[in-house]
């Protein structure tokens, strides 16, 4: 009998733990212990989370299912929560309320403790994982992790893709639109703080891997990103169309519209990143207007600060708007006009050979063939200040030095001439010593009347009289024409009645009166400006217009009415 009873007492006492130690979790479920034993020891000083033994709310956590809790309805509390979880399209970053401090000047912890993706916190705490957000993500689903030791919060991913643009078309004038590629250009908060030896770097140090390491997959694998190496500051690598599920504390992304080539341009890239380039790097272009030795990198040249040697056609074009700059030059002909208007450049001023001063408004149309695009920013910042400080004042320089072997009287009969003598000069001069094309050069206008020189101005006066009076002389043999026919009616009519020889003495008397009156018109038209030219002006009009000396005024309403004559022989 009284084994019985021992055998009952015993039962009971193995029964008491193993009932009190054994709780059902529910679906959906997990519980958290909080241990009271008394002799347990407590909490270290600035944790509030206890592991092993210790009293307080305990780290680990137990999921769904039959689980064995030492005790813990004799010694423990046990608390029901609901599993958290991470909705689809969604993943979850993770704050840390206990563990470490976090080092001064850390925003987010970069250790790495094992921890079964936030499901072991006591593995965590033990480890000495740090306070704060953590490197790691969860993702969409559901996670048993502790709550009271590590806050979820619900993030997006972050989307790089395209965005439609209005534009307008250079062409037709239309507004049209386009799409346009997105890249995300980031920003890294975590790794090796910048080397301070001088270096200068536009970009931070980039990770480095063992060629069968995936890397750090467009940084969502921020972990492998700090064992790799990588640096805090600007990333080099951009990151591009598509889904990413990248830690927003450890990595900033900024979307911006990929580097756009627009049509009849194209790009010149300049590199921020690498070494200094030597000698034996560069080609040399020629001098800046500084009169600073220019050059650009040699082709094949890699991992060196400057301008490379290729160029970006039209469209987007996935280059860092930080490491590299791209420049557009305008590759399509281009008019530089030097006629004095307020937003071109100034008149040509010629001074002839015989010292007279005219201003000349010119054009000059070029282009930058696409090739030579990359020479021309190392001459100048852009296309622009290129025309304005290399194109310009060459096209003047020019002008003037041609100008300056010709004569007044060249600038009237000989403007073709001139025009073919500075347009191959200039094809011959520029193009030597600069990377251009030249198409054509066109005078456009000769400003006599802008002449500082009197003589000039009068004289220009006087072709703008003389193209007058020739007009007038036009007027007048249509009217002579008229007669004519009257006359010859008449001469018709004297013939039938047999008086031949007194029609043809009146047609000539008739014909002989008109030219005589169209001189003396022409004459008095042109006598006031005639009267006013110095003695050796009136001869040098007698050279231009080519008439014989003597009466000049005569002799000038002689010419125009020759020249219309011969003009209505033409026609």
């Amino acid at each position: 009998m009284e084994g019985v009873i021992f055998l009952a007492l015993l039962l009971v006492l193995l029964a008491i733990p193993l009932i009190s130690s054994v709780t059902y979790v529910k679906p959906n479920q997990y519980v958290n212990v909080e241990w009271r034993f008394p002799l347990s020891p407590y909490i270290e000083p600035g944790h509030f989370i206890a592991t092993g033994w210790q009293q307080g709310i305990r780290a680990k956590v137990y999921g769904p299912g039959w689980r064995w809790i030492f005790l813990v309805r004799i010694f423990g509390k046990i608390t029901l929560h609901n599993i958290p979880r991470v909705p689809e399209g969604k993943f979850g970053l993770v704050f840390a309320k206990d563990g470490e401090p976090l080092p001064v000047g850390q925003v987010i912890s970069e250790s790495d403790v094992p921890c079964s993706n936030f499901t072991d916190a006591e593995a965590f705490l033990m480890g000495d994982g740090e306070r704060g957000y953590q490197l790691s993500m969860l993702s969409p689903g559901k996670v048993v992790i502790n709550e009271e030791v590590f806050a979820p919060e619900f993030i997006d991913p972050i989307e790089i893709g395209t965005v439609s643009e209005t534009f307008k078309d250079p062409a037709t004038g239309e507004q049209k639109t386009r799409l346009r590629a997105e890249i995300g250009i980031v920003n890294s908060f975590i790794g090796r703080e910048p080397e301070k030896d001088g270096e200068r770097r536009i970009v931070a140090t980039p990770p480095i891997f063992p060629v069968d390491h995936p890397g750090h997959l467009n940084f969502q694998d921020a972990i492998s990103f700090l064992r790799g190496g990588g640096g805090k500051g600007i990333q080099e690598e951009l990151v591009f169309t598509g889904k990413f599920a990248i830690n927003q504390k450890a990595f900033g992304v900024k979307k911006e519209l990929a580097p756009f080539v627009t049509p009849g341009s194209v790009g010149v890239i300049i590199s921020n990143v690498g070494d200094e380039p030597g000698d034996l790097d560069k080609e040399p272009v020629g001098v800046s207007r500084a009169g600073e030795s220019v050059f650009i990198l040699r082709a094949g040249i890699k991992n060196k600060r400057g301008i490379l040697p290729e160029t970006k056609g039209p469209g987007d074009h996935f280059i860092h708007p930080v490491a590299y700059r791209l420049i557009l030059v305008d590759v399509t002909p281009r008019s530089v006009l030097l006629d004095g208007s307020p937003e071109e450049f100034e008149k040509v001023n010629v001074v002839t050979s015989d010292g007279f001063s005219v201003p000349m408004r010119a054009e000059l149309i070029w282009r930058v063939p696409p090739g030579n695009a990359p020479k021309v920013i190392a001459l100048a910042r852009n296309v622009e200040e290129f025309e304005e400080d290399i194109v310009a004042p060459f096209v003047d320089d020019v002008s003037k030095r041609i100008g300056s072997g010709k004569a007044i009287l060249s600038l009237f009969r000989e403007r073709e001439r001139l025009r073919q003598e500075i347009e191959a000069a200039l094809r011959d001069e520029l193009e030597s010593r600069f990377p251009v094309e030249v198409s054509t050069f066109r005078i456009k206008q000769f400003d006599f009347e802008e002449s500082p020189d009197a003589e000039v101005r009068t004289f220009a006066n006087l072709l703008a009289r003389q193209a007058n009076a020739a007009q007038e002389q036009i007027t007048i043999a249509a009217e002579m024409e008229v007669q004519q026919k009257k006359i010859e009616f008449e001469l018709l009519r004297a013939t039938a009645n047999n008086q031949n020889i007194l029609a043809v003495a009146q047609l000539r008397a008739g014909a002989a009166k008109l030219n005589k009156e169209a001189i003396d018109t022409i004459k008095d038209t042109l006598s006031e400006y005639i009267s006013k030219l110095p003695p050796d002006m009136a001869s040098k009009i007698m050279g231009v217009l080519g008439v014989e000396p003597g009466e000049l005024l005569g002799a000038v309403a002689s010419w125009i009415i020759s020249v219309a004559k011969s003009n209505e022989s033409k026609s």
